[in-house]
């Protein structure tokens, strides 16, 4: 079984590799090393069939094509006319007006996928409407969907505090069983509030200026007829009603008892059998490029838990600390340790991975662990410096047209300042003794 782990690991490495070089797109990187370890049996082919149907994915398809249909109203582009009124044909002002929309959608429909694909079109068409590029805003609105969270008593900051409840019980820590929302809210606020303050004001000055993001070259250069047809009065209505219901269908699916994807798939047919989008349409919405290289990093995050290698990582984390550990170190040295994981794979299966270690490690030094756990979940939210950590990443990398080295560039100082309030307020409100 060890062999096999390091055999993954090794396989791992080749990726990793391939991402920082870029001599292919990140897609087929992704899916060459989903296949070599499908084919040294790192990876049964059953379980990476599965990973390619998954509820994050399905809500991908759905939202990008609903995105696409959107992007054909004109409600769009009277949506980008206001936000350039507003904003005083203001670049910072019109990024302010998109972070603060996106961060209010993210806590409303409390999925960071379906918040970018509502939220991208319309800065799309503001990016059309006042010369911006597109790689300016891409990252900032990114960062707010992934990272800027659980600052309200919203739906998914409620679910993410029972789900952490349910942990604490699963591990043998009944005592600490009382956490509660307001708890996540004390600890996310003070985060979420530097994420919009970062995206704002010192994002758009790190982010490339580039004309080739997502989108934006093909409205400029192409003049694609059937994309220029326009809608009728019933599929601009259509598209509203579906548009909207959509959002709210995602936003209250756990009160229906429903999912959210249940819904974004739902709207594309609805959108389809309306022939809102048609033809190459329907292919160029899809986002194929970006469901592919999702669906195959998800692979590579199960491959090395099914070999083992993700349990070679978690014995050596196990044996790094004393006794009685400084709190502060001890919660840095978990957030530090996702933040570089979540770089080079899921940052699910990273917080899948390290809470239930960081929670054995409290438990077994016979500590408070709301501190640890927090941090460990901080660091799985600093997922945007690689397209592989979250699938908002992903679909960044394409709005924006960056390149790795585009989003170290930006990313790096936002690490930095997400770490040292992170650790310095989850740490002093609840302290591990």
């Amino acid at each position: 079984m060890e062999h096999q782990a390091v055999l993954c690991l090794m396989i791992f490495a080749l990726v990793i590799i391939g991402f920082l070089i870029q001599k292919i797109s990140l897609a087929q990187t992704a899916m060459m090393g989903m296949l070599l370890m499908i084919w040294t049996g790192c990876l049964e082919p059953n379980v990476a069939l599965a990973n390619f149907a998954t509820p994050s994915i399905m809500l991908m398809c759905g939202t990008f094509l609903m995105a696409g249909a959107f992007g054909k109203r004109q409600t769009v582009t009277k949506i980008a006319r206001f936000m350039s009124v507003i904003s005083k044909g203001e670049p910072r002002r019109i990024t302010a007006c998109y972070v603060i929309l996106a961060l209010l959608t993210n806590e409303l429909i409390g999925n960071s996928v379906a918040a970018f694909g509502v939220i991208w079109p319309l800065a799309l068409a503001s990016c059309k409407e006042m010369q911006i590029s597109p790689s300016k805003l891409a990252f900032p609105i990114a960062i707010t969907c992934i990272a800027g969270s659980g600052f309200l008593p919203s739906t998914a900051s409620v679910s993410m505090a029972e789900f952490y409840r349910q942990y604490f019980i699963q591990f043998g820590m009944e005592q600490y069983a009382n956490y509660s929302v307001f708890d996540y809210m004390a600890v996310r606020t003070p985060i979420s509030i530097t994420v919009v303050l970062y995206a704002i004001f010192l994002a758009p000055k790190f982010a490339p200026e580039r004309i080739d993001g997502f989108g934006l070259m093909e409205e400029k250069e192409k003049d694609d007829g059937e994309n220029r047809k326009g809608l009728s009065t019933a599929q601009e209505w259509i598209t509203v009603a579906t548009f909207l219901g959509m959002i709210l269908g995602i936003a209250f699916s756990g009160r229906l008892g429903l999912v959210g994807w249940q819904f974004s798939i739902t709207a594309a047919m609805v959108i389809l059998a309306a022939k809102v989008l048609q033809g190459k349409e329907i292919y160029a919405n899809m986002g194929i490029s970006v469901i592919c290289l999702i669906g195959a990093g998800a692979n590579i995050a199960s491959a090395l838990q099914q070999s083992g290698a993700a349990e070679l990582i978690g014995k050596f984390m196990l044996g790094i600390f004393g006794v009685h550990p400084n709190g502060y170190v001890f919660g840095a040295a978990f957030f530090l340790i996702c933040f570089v994981l979540t770089q080079v794979m899921s940052n699910m299966a990273v917080n899948q991975i390290f809470v239930p270690i960081c929670l054995m490690t409290c438990s077994a030094i016979g500590c408070n662990p709301f501190g640890p756990v927090f941090l460990s979940i901080s660091g799985t939210l600093t997922s945007f410096m690689t397209p592989v950590g979250d699938p908002v990443t992903v679909m960044m990398f394409d709005a924006g047209g960056y390149t790795i080295k585009d989003s170290v560039k930006m990313g790096w100082f936002m690490v930095v300042i997400m770490f040292a309030v992170s650790v310095t307020c989850t740490m002093t409100l609840y302290p591990m003794y």
